[in-house]
């Protein structure tokens, strides 16, 4: 018996996910625009990887969405994220702070998602980048 894509559970997630990562990203551009940087615990990295996540969420290409969330995502450092709330950076900071942790959860459904369907379909699946 063959399965229907359109009603596997596992595409259908994956597909979610996917789309999911897109919107994050998507949101995530849009908070980045009004934060300053200065006001966060950022690396290097960050300029160069915001204006890739401003071109993905234009294009809204899945594997440019995928690239750009990840490079975003680590150029925000998240782990002394209650020393730099007590810092008391402007709301615009805080809003990017959540929506780079959201980014993050988006990018993990995307890998449990893609792992899921490597388990469902078994060396047809590659990976997302």
């Amino acid at each position: 018996m063959t399965t229907d894509p359109l009603n596997d559970p596992a595409i259908r997630a994956a597909a979610e996910a996917w789309h999911e990562l897109v919107d994050q990203v998507a949101s995530c551009a849009e908070t980045a625009r009004a934060a300053d940087p200065a006001k966060l615990p950022v690396t290097n990295d960050y300029l160069p990887a915001r204006d890739l996540m401003y071109g993905a969420a234009e294009s809204r290409i899945l594997h440019e969405a995928h690239s750009a969330a990840e490079r975003f995502a680590a150029a925000v450092d998240l782990s002394g994220l209650r020393e730099t709330i007590k810092s008391e950076p402007g709301m615009d900071e805080l809003a990017l702070l959540g929506s780079v942790a959201m980014l993050r959860g988006a990018l993990l459904q995307v890998r449990e998602a893609v792992g899921q369907l490597d388990r469902t379909f078994p060396g047809e699946v590659r990976d997302p980048e």
